[in-house]
Order: C-alpha cells, then structure tokens, then sequence
C-alpha cells in the first residue's frame, strides 16, 4: 500500500525498478486506516479475501 499522494511519482517507481506484486495507491489513507497501519514501512500480505496472512 502507497500512502503517497503523488500517484505518478509510484507509478515511475513501480516501472524504473520492475516491481512484479500489486501496489495499492491509497493517497487518502482509507485503507491504512482500515486494516490499522500506523507505522511505515510496513509490509502486508492480503490474500484475495481481504484477509491478512502476513505481516512484517
């Protein structure tokens, strides 16, 4: 999840370094908010459910 509201400046990022995995853009922080992430970086794995099967 990408908390910046730059969404181009991700963009750019995700295909200067070839990032294979989804990224979420969240520029208003809902997300974040939703699955209580107060700290970054943080990393998340969501499974197709929505459910958290990792964390780190």
């Amino acid at each position: 999840i990408s908390v910046d509201t730059d969404t181009q400046l991700v963009e750019s990022f995700v295909k200067e370094v070839g990032v294979t995995y989804t990224i979420l853009l969240d520029p208003s922080h809902r997300v974040a908010s939703d699955y209580a992430i107060w700290a970054l970086p943080s990393t998340y794995i969501v499974d197709e459910k929505g459910m958290i099967v990792g964390a780190r």
